[in-house]
C-alpha cells in the first residue's frame, strides 16, 4: 500500500485530513478537518482542528484495476464514498455532470485518489495529512495523479493512459449531433435515389410496392417535403460527409490503435 500526499502538515495548514486502517487493513476510514476560523491563529494547536466529515469503507471498493476512485464533497459537506471516476468521467462528455446528478456532488475537486494494479493499493490525498498509522511519501503539489500511477505502476499503467486520453480524444471530436446530420444526408440522398429508382419501375411492380407499402405516396411526400436536401445542396451534404466522417474515422482509428497496443 502506498500513500502520497500533495502538502505536509505543519499546522499552518486549515484544513487537512487524517487517514486510517482498523487493525486487519480491511476498512479505512477519511476524516478531514479544519482549523478553526475564530482564531485566525498563524501557527494552529492540534486542538484547534475541528472534525468536518468522515467516512468509512472496505479497502475492497478499490476493486477495478487500474480504474482510479475519488472521494469528493457532495452538497451537504459530507464525504462520499469512493467513486469510479475512469466508469463515470474518463468514458462520458460529461462526467462531472453525470456525478453531481447520481452523487450530489458540487466541486469537481476531488479530496483524495485511489488507484490499484490488483496487488498494490496506492492513495494520493490532496490536503495535507496530519496523522496516519502508515508512512506516506510527499510529492510535487504541481503532480498530475496519472503522473503518481505511471511512477507506482509502471509501464502497463502508462500504457492505459494513452488509451484513456485516445478515448478522451474520440468523445471530444466525435459531436453525436454531426454523427446524426451526416446520418440524415445520407439517408435523404439514398431515399431520393430509392424514389429514382421506384419512378423507373413498370407500372405493374409499382402497384405490387404499392400493395406492400399502403403508405408509400405518403411516406415519399413527408420525406421529400422534409428532406434535408431542401436546404442544402447534394454538393453541400457530400462535402460535409466526407470531411466529417473521415474526421470521426481519424479519431477512431487513433483510439483503436491505442486499445489493441495493450
Amino acid at each position: 500500500m502506498v500513500l502520497i500526499t500533495k502538502g505536509e502538515f505543519d499546522y499552518t495548514n486549515q484544513v487537512c485530513v487524517d487517514i486510517s486502517f482498523d487493525d486487519k487493513v480491511e476498512n479505512i476510514t477519511i476524516k478531514t478537518y479544519k482549523a478553526d476560523a475564530s482564531i485566525m491563529a498563524d501557527k494552529y494547536k492540534y486542538d484547534d482542528y475541528k472534525e468536518i466529515s468522515s467516512v468509512t469503507f472496505p479497502i475492497s471498493t478499490i476493486e477495478t484495476v487500474n480504474h482510479s476512485y475519488a472521494i469528493y464533497y457532495d452538497n451537504l459537506g459530507n464525504l462520499t464514498t469512493p467513486i469510479d471516476n475512469t466508469k463515470y468521467i474518463t468514458r462520458s462528455r460529461d462526467g462531472f455532470g453525470i456525478l453531481k446528478v447520481l452523487f450530489g456532488i458540487n466541486d469537481a475537486n476531488p479530496i483524495i485518489y485511489f488507484n490499484t494494479d490488483g496487488e498494490k493499493l496506492c492513495i494520493l490525498c490532496f490536503p495535507p495529512i496530519r496523522t496516519s498509522n502508515m508512512s506516506f511519501t510527499v510529492r510535487a503539489i504541481d503532480e498530475l495523479p496519472n503522473a503518481v500511477w505511471i511512477s507506482v505502476f509502471g509501464e502497463t499503467f502508462s500504457n492505459k493512459v494513452d488509451v484513456a486520453k485516445a478515448r478522451r480524444w474520440l468523445l471530444a471530436e466525435s459531436d453525436p449531433n454531426d454523427s446524426l446530420a451526416y446520418v440524415e444526408a445520407q439517408l435523404d440522398v439514398l431515399s431520393e435515389v430509392m424514389f429514382s429508382m421506384y419512378d423507373s419501375l413498370a407500372s405493374d411492380q409499382q402497384a405490387a410496392i404499392q400493395t406492400a407499402i399502403p403508405v408509400f405516396d405518403c411516406f415519399r411526400t413527408l420525406v421529400g417535403s422534409h428532406s434535408v436536401l431542401t436546404i442544402k445542396s447534394e454538393l453541400k451534404c457530400l462535402e460535409e460527409l466526407s470531411t466529417g466522417k473521415a474526421k470521426l474515422r481519424k479519431v477512431q482509428s487513433d483510439y483503436y490503435a491505442a486499445k489493441s497496443s495493450l
